[in-house]
Parts: C-alpha cells; structure tokens; sequence
C-alpha cells in the first residue's frame, strides 16, 4: 500500500486469484498464487509456468524453494497505467497487453532465492537473481542463456560508459554520496552484478559459482543484510578450480574493484581521505599529489569566486571523470546534484562548475579501484562570457507553456537554464528540436524535493514526440540543457501541456 497506493486500493475493491499446490523435487508440496487486477487470460495456465520456474531454479541451485507458498502480483497496464515496486512476501510482474504474455516471470520469480527485507550487498541479491533467471529462461526456452549474456553485457557496458562507473564499490560510493547524474531506474548494481557472475562462470564453469551462490544463501549470508564483502569473495574463490583462481582474482578486481578492507595506517598518504583533513589550495595554484593506494582519496580546499567559472582539472592517465569530486561548504555534499559539467580531457579529468557563492567548497582526487600514481590538480576561475540564458537556477530565463523559445549551447561548459510553472501531477511534454546539437542532454529540477530532485536525459539531436514529464510538485520546474560530448549550437525548445 505504500509502494502502490493505487493498485492496492483497486485490488481490494475488485481482483481475480488463482491457486493450486505443487510438488517439488526439494520443497515438496508449495501454494503458488497469482493475484492479478483484471480477468486472467482464458487459456492462460500461469500457475503451471510458476511452478516449471520453481522446478528448474531448485535443479540449478540444488537447494529447496526457499517458501511454501509462492506469490504474484500481476499488473495488468492495459487500462490503466499503476507505479509499483516488488516487495519482500510477493513479487510482481507487468502484463502488458491483453492476449500478451507475461514478462520477465523466470526472473521476478528466481528473486526468491536472494531477495529479502533490506538483504545487502545489492549487487549478489539482485545480480544474483538476474542470473539465475537467465539461466531459467535458457532452460524454459524462453531466450537462449547466450542471448541473455549477451544482452547483459551491453548493460553493463551502458552503465559503465553512460554512467561513468568503474566497478561496483566505486558505484556504491557514488549512491551512498547521493551523487549520481545517472538514472538510478538502470538498475546498474543489478546489472553489474549479474555481469560479474557471468563472467566468472564463463571463466571457471557454471558447477562452481552455482556452488558458491548454494553456500551463500545455505549459510543465510544474503539474508542477513550485513554480508561483509571479503566474505562473499573468500566463499567463490574456495570454489573456484585453483588453475583458475588468479584469473579470477583479476577478474573479481575488475568488476568489483577488490573485495578486502585493509588498515590505512599500513600505506603512506600524501593528503587527508576526508574534508576535514583538506590541503588548501589557491585558484591559479597547481599541486602536485599522488594516489598511494586503491581507494585512496586526497581532498583539497578552495575559495570559489561568486559569479566565476571554476575549471577545475586534474592531469592522470588513468582517471574517469568521477575520479574528481565537488562538494559544497560542508564538505559532504557532493555537487553532482547541480549539474556540473564533468569533462574528460587528454590530460585527464575536469570540471566546469559556476560558484554561487563565495565560500569554501572541496574537491577530491579519488581512486577508484584504477591505476595509482602521481598527478597535478589545477583551479582557475574565470568570467562567463555573455550567454542568452543562465547557467544555473537563480539566472534561468522564464518560459510559457505552448510557446517556442530559441536558445543556443555556446561552449562545451554552457548550460541553458528555464523555469515553468507547473503543476503537480498534471503533465507536460519538452520538445527540442536542433540541426546543430549533435547530441545533448536535457535535466528537470524541483526545488526542495528530496526524494527525487531531477531527472536527467540524453537525445542524440532531437527528442521525438518529446519528452512526457510528470511534475513532482506544483511551482517552479528547472529545465536545463547542455550539449553533450562538446556539442554546441542551436536549438529551440517548446513546453506542451497535456490535456487532464
């Protein structure tokens, strides 16, 4: 009730069940329901393919259905569009269309084996269930285990080229900073994690890492929700052939990005790991600094200068963009959430950020599993050229829905700002049209949301249709466009209400 208000308000006023025990080979005798919020397809036997799911998931984990009684919620988004989330007693799935089939039941259903309330680390609880459904649905036919590795591997590589990721605890960092531009909707620890186990089956076999997922969940490790991450690791290494174990290691580093805490205390650091241990740093200076070891972060302050462009760029061969963090006067606040513009040079990574005030704020040089080494950390400040539309919220220009208003990236570092007055859940649509903008990115912002505080998009030259927005709360809605991969030109951009 608190995830869908609406469908569960609907479903006790009118749903359709159905139910039947089944034997199986481990479990024994389990209830399999399915609660549905319109009329079952005639025809239909989905209880029979739950319980072919439930068959296959305990010959491959070669351990019992972990519940007696297995649960569906399925949606049916044909007649009325609902927002809901899987919880922990049932799970759910999307019929979406009349005479369709079901999508995506090997998968929801194989989540029963890892996912429980609060159940850490992510990327095995979910991962772990993403994998698994791939191999129900090669042994259902449903789509052959090569297609879905396949397929897995393009989301990963779009989350770790989109969202500039470079491994899993590098990923943890940035949502537990509550600093990621990237669509959190991606699923990317799933993904990442679902990645990292195909990998290692396709390096030492499918026997050992089933084994090693058999030991996690019998050992109640998943489902404690505080699993420590050098004991997921020492449990697939034991079952790992030891002809293939460096190589694993290798690969765990890679994905992961290394599984073991270590005392810093053992290894010498140049600059303090956190703001409050800060080296100053002057704008026009240049420091020379070194990452001493993995994980290591070295954190400078600096005076910004109202107004003023800050370009802030560090020179490192092996740095992303994300190696280089900004944080406002607190020093905790990562400045993500502002939309700075995030560059990646030949020299290595930059930052172009328009300072709102003239206070102290930090920057970090951080190592994320990569290459350590030394490098040259440099801020200048400079003036903002004359622009038709602000940089940030407090410059936006003001639009009216249904008009046209024209608009142009001047630079690789501009950001056009607008601000329509909206209303809360009643929705809009954002067209922009550009033959100059190869590609670019549109981002929404409401003031004061916490929960959700922007969106952010990328088109390649035009959004078709537009993009259907559904305002968050009523007032003040920021629109912002920048191009992306150095784009610039012209563009238009109109707000179209949708009728209620």
């Amino acid at each position: 009730a608190s995830r869908g208000p609406s469908l569960a308000n609907d479903l006790l006023n009118h749903h359709y069940i159905q139910h039947k025990a089944v034997s199986l080979p481990l479990a024994g005798e389990v209830n399999i329901w399915a609660i549905q919020n319109t009329p079952f397809f005639e025809g239909q036997d989905l209880l029979a393919e739950m319980g072919h799911v439930a068959r296959i998931s305990e010959e491959l984990l070669g351990i019992p259905f972990p519940t007696t009684d297995i649960i569906l919620l399925v949606v049916d988004l044909s007649e009325k569009w609902y927002s809901v989330r899987a919880g922990y007693a049932e799970t759910h799935v999307r019929q979406w269309t009349h005479g369709g089939s079901v999508w995506a039941l090997a998968r929801v259903l194989s989540s029963y084996w890892f996912f429980y309330p609060n159940a850490e680390p992510q990327w095995i609880t979910e991962g772990g269930a993403e994998f698994l459904g791939a191999y129900v649905e090669d042994r259902m036919g449903v789509e052959d285990l090569v297609d879905g590795r396949e397929r897995n591997e393009w989301s990963y590589i779009g989350c770790v080229e989109d969202g500039r990721i470079e491994n899993i605890r590098h990923l943890y960092h940035i949502l537990l900073s509550g600093t990621w531009e990237f669509s959190l909707e991606s699923g990317c620890l799933d993904k990442l994690g679902e990645y990292l186990l195909h990998s290692a089956t396709t390096l030492a076999g499918e026997a050992p890492i089933m084994a090693a997922l058999r030991e996690l969940h019998e050992s109640v490790l998943v489902r404690r929700g505080d699993t420590p991450e050098d004991r997921i690791y020492e449990v697939f290494l034991k079952h790992i052939p030891m002809d293939r174990r460096e190589e694993f290691r290798t690969l765990y580093q890679q994905i992961h990005g290394g599984a073991f805490a270590f005392d810093e205390s053992d290894f010498a650091d140049d600059y303090g790991d956190e703001a409050e241990l800060a080296t100053p740093i002057a704008i026009g200076e240049s420091i020379r600094g070194s990452l001493d070891y993995m994980f290591d972060f070295d954190y400078f302050r600096f005076q910004a200068q109202e107004g003023k462009r800050h370009l802030i760029n560090v020179s490192h061969d092996d740095l992303w963009e994300r190696s280089l963090g900004l944080f406002a006067p607190d020093g905790e606040t990562g400045l993500d959430e502002y939309w700075i513009i995030r560059q990646l040079t030949p020299a290595g990574p930059g930052i172009a950020w328009v300072a709102d005030s003239s206070d102290d704020y930090y920057v970090a040089v951080r190592n994320f599993g990569g290459e350590t080494g030394g490098y040259t950390l440099r801020i200048d400040a400079v003036e903002i050229p004359p622009d038709d539309h602000g940089d940030t919220t407090s410059t936006a220009s003001e639009i009216s829905m249904g008009e046209v208003f024209s608009g142009a990236i001047d630079d690789d570092v501009d950001i056009d700002y607008f601000k329509v007055s909206a209303e809360e859940d009643r929705r809009f649509r954002i067209v922009v049209k550009s033959e100059a903008l190869e590609e670019f990115h549109v981002r929404l912002e409401w003031p004061d949301y916490r929960i959700n505080k922007y969106e952010e998009s990328h088109f390649r030259n035009v959004i078709p249709l537009g993009l259907t927005v559904q305002p968050r709360v009523s007032g003040e809605t920021f629109i912002a466009i920048n191009g992306a991969k150095g784009s610039v030109g012209s563009y238009t951009i109109q707000v179209i209400p949708e009728s209620r």
